[in-house]
């Protein structure tokens, strides 16, 4: 785990450094390689034959950094030997080596990173118990190492002691299992080879094959990933499969039985990928969703549990990944904001203007009081965000004994996200209100405006005529100054700026909670604004399956910028791709690529004209591009075929 401990289980994800600056991590038998945005390379765990790579078998218990080159761009961790490539395309390999499966011509073990014979323009490299198949960037397939039971597709049982091609086709994917493999042709048809001793193979049978073989006659599989004996692949309609062995119910489909060919996991259409462990899996779908299933008597499952390993969990289920969105329930939820003092989270005695920023997605169209505090009596003093019945959005601001309100132009549907924004110019008398960056409705009044002394409420609020809120919420951001038009349009439904400075008072991230886990130990909503005022959870179970923290990657779309006014149009081309993404700027820029969990996997300084990105090595799926200049910062999705 890299953890510091040398013994226990895990069972929801732990974090395992402080530093964001990780690019890269591969999970191996019991240890893990690593790499961090400046190229190092880092290790951790098991090191029995070497396969941490720093010259000695002493097992290490916090990751601990290999040489000192800073030109690592891919790990590849197996059952005793690890690769990684560099920069320059070459492949190194270190650890067992008692059937050549580290590709360098000899047996030897090595405790160190040696470059493997043959091939400079590796493009990845998956592991076996004591094999390894490879792709060059032109999709050529290279395979070595131990070939007892044909897994290495060659035709014949000869062990490889360096790296030989199979075949003259091209491929565009393979991964190794513990003695057999799994691969897509450029045809996007599937072929698999190897140990069938569990059906892991997918051909009907239980019959070994030392030649590639295809998988049924489809010819448009996506992804792959081979488990132990078992293996998995997504289509491009979105569809996950499973084959293979299911004792510990690693194929997903609600029971234990072993299945010879491919067999669809539950019906939906919405996966992106999967990774497969010994005997479990994970997968993540396309609203960032991770889900997992399989043995779990170590917590591998990331569900907050350890259930049985006989048993294990055979359906797909919620891993428990980080939250990024509070839900709340629409009985009787609320965040109380302590009071702050001067500002408008407190009594506002300062008479001073303000913005609220929002995310936020209904459960229900319907009465929802989504944030503000409001006094009736003697007179009219506050402020609220709300729904009506209708669905349509209201800003309501007090002034002397009149409500003024602002209307969206059309109602809030459910299920939907949005971001909305409220100004309040105490000098001009104005409230406006904005939905995704665009101005629905502005109201300036005459009066004097009046401030309430209460707590301000999140999901509810005292004094509003509205119902609790029945909804998500992702992001809330609170500055004591009015956000100008021109900075208001930045915030648009899948992209914002952020202005960090003083004027921030507020700032909520609904990101602390694990999704859909049992949170009920947290009480409080916290402030990332040092100083600023905290919310207290009211009436929120948190218990794993209602009023929770959950996760939702169209919510994490957020990304923060410095500035905000929206640059120049940004070509990119082809998009979707298989990893070679071409991006045109008119301006030089930064460049940086966000995964959809909102980690920064890349980062360079663009150029003016054609800038080329290479996400190769990353997996398929949705990645965010953020293009930022002295004078703004755009964001645009991008996929990865």
């Amino acid at each position: 785990m890299g953890n510091n401990l040398a013994t226990g289980i895990v069972t929801n994800p732990l974090q395992i450094s402080n530093e964001p600056n990780w690019a890269f991590v591969s999970a191996g038998e019991f240890y893990s390689l690593a790499i961090k945005k400046n190229g190092t390379l880092w290790v951790w765990g098991r090191n029995t034959n070497g396969q941490l790579g720093n010259g000695n078998t002493t097992q290490q218990n916090v990751p601990v950094q290999i040489g000192v080159d800073t030109d690592w761009v891919g790990v590849y961790a197996g059952f005793s030997h690890s690769m990684a490539r560099k920069a320059n395309n070459t492949l190194w390999a270190w650890g067992r080596n008692t059937d050549g499966q580290l590709g360098i011509n000899s047996t030897a073990v090595q405790q160190t990173p040696t470059q493997v014979a043959g091939a400079t323009n590796w493009q990845k490299a998956s592991l076996g118990r004591n094999h390894t198949v490879a792709l060059t960037n032109n999709g050529e397939l290279w395979v070595w190492g131990s070939n007892t039971f044909g897994q290495l597709g060659l035709g014949n049982y000869t062990n490889q002691l360096s790296p030989i091609r199979l075949g003259n086709e091209t491929w565009k994917a393979v991964e190794a299992g513990d003695y057999h493999a799994i691969a897509i042709k450029s045809n996007n048809a599937l072929y698999s080879w190897g140990d069938n001793f569990s059906g892991q193979l997918g051909l009907g049978d239980t019959t070994e094959r030392n030649a590639p073989v295809q998988i049924g006659t489809a010819t448009d599989w996506k992804t792959i990933a081979a488990g132990l004996y078992n293996g998995y692949a997504v289509k491009s309609t979105g569809t996950l499969w499973a084959w293979g062995d299911n004792y510990k119910g690693q194929i997903g489909i609600g029971n234990f039985n072993q299945q010879n060919s491919p067999i669809q996991v539950g019906t939906a259409t919405d996966w992106y990928s999967v990774i497969a462990g010994n005997e479990s899996a994970i997968a993540q779908k396309t609203t960032g969703t991770f889900m997992s299933w399989g043995d779990n008597q170590s917590g591998q499952l990331g569900n907050g549990s350890t259930l049985p390993n006989t048993t294990g969990q055979n359906t797909p289920g919620v891993m428990g990944c980080a939250g990024n969105i509070l839900d709340f329930d629409g009985v009787d939820d609320t965040v109380v904001v302590t009071n702050n003092g001067t500002n408008v989270l407190g009594d506002n005695t300062d008479n001073g203007s303000y913005t609220f920023e929002m995310k936020v997605k209904l459960n229900d169209v319907a009465s929802n009081e989504i944030l503000g505090k409001m006094e009736y009596i003697p007179t009219f003093k506050g402020f609220g965000i709300y729904t009506d019945a209708s669905g349509y959005l209201n800003f309501v601001q007090a002034y002397d004994n009149t409500l003024s309100i602002a209307t969206s132009t059309s109602p809030l549907v459910a299920d939907t996200w949005y971001r909305i924004v409220a100004t309040f110019d105490y000098t001009s008398k104005t409230h406006k209100l904005y939905i995704d960056g665009t101005l629905h409705d502005s109201k300036t009044e005459t009066g004097t405006p009046n401030f309430s002394t209460i707590n301000t409420g999140i999901g509810y609020y005292a004094g509003a005529s509205a119902g609790h809120f029945d909804g998500q919420i992702n992001d809330i951001r609170v500055w004591k100054v009015v956000r100008t038009p021109q900075e208001v349009a930045s915030y648009t439904r899948n992209s914002q700026a952020v202005n960090s400075g003083s004027d921030l008072i507020a700032h909520y991230k609904f990101n602390q909670g694990i999704a859909n886990a049992n949170n009920a130990g947290l009480t409080t909503l916290a402030n990332e604004v040092v100083g600023g005022p905290v919310g207290i959870l009211q009436n929120f179970t948190l218990n794993g399956s209602s009023s929770n923290w959950t996760q939702d990657v169209t919510a994490n779309e957020t990304l923060d910028s410095n500035t905000f006014a929206v640059v120049e149009e940004v070509l990119v081309y082809p998009n979707p791709s298989n990893g070679i993404f071409n991006i045109s700027l008119k301006e030089e820029a930064s460049i940086t690529i966000f995964d959809v969990l909102g980690k920064e996997i890349f980062k360079e300084k663009g150029t003016t004209g054609v800038n080329v990105v290479n996400l190769s090595n990353y997996r398929t799926g949705l990645y965010l591009l953020q293009i930022t200049t002295e004078s703004g910062a755009i964001i645009k999705k991008i996929i990865k075929e």
